[in-house]
């Protein structure tokens, strides 16, 4: 008998441009929290600019979505940029590239990407004291 394994994403995957795009890939995930809080968000604080963090276990994904980013790559018209990974730890490392390859003059960029590297960063801080914490007890 065989057995299906899940392969390892190559690079990460980056939707901008086009909100619909993003809703359907949402849309597809086994795991439903990401499009339920997107719908929330989108609901109740949709004024200000967000990034919001999903771990989606049934689909061995780390997802990041963007609602009015400043990183100058969506049209005026598309609010949404979604980032998605099998590596928390890989999607780090890849805003940490990004924002040391940004020149300084531009604070805005510079400024969201920093925040988005603090939302990941706690994220991995809470990972790994969930699993500190099973390794003692167990």
């Amino acid at each position: 008998m065989e057995t299906a394994t899940k392969q390892k994403m190559k690079a990460i995957k980056v939707l901008f441009n086009d909100d619909c795009a993003i809703i359907d890939y949402l849309a597809d995930l086994i795991d439903r929290e990401p499009i339920h809080g997107l719908q929330r968000f989108v609901n109740y604080t949709r004024c200000q600019p967000v990034c919001l963090l999903y771990n989606c276990p049934f689909d061995d994904l780390f997802i990041i979505l963007l609602y009015k980013a400043p990183l100058d790559f969506n049209e005026p018209q598309n609010k949404l940029t979604l980032f998605a990974y099998d590596d928390l730890r890989g999607l780090y490392s890849y805003f940490n590239r990004w924002i040391n390859q940004t020149a300084n003059g531009n604070a805005k960029v510079r400024l969201a990407l920093g925040e988005i590297i603090d939302t990941i960063g706690h994220e991995i801080v809470k990972m790994n004291d969930k699993n500190t914490q099973c390794d003692f007890i167990g």
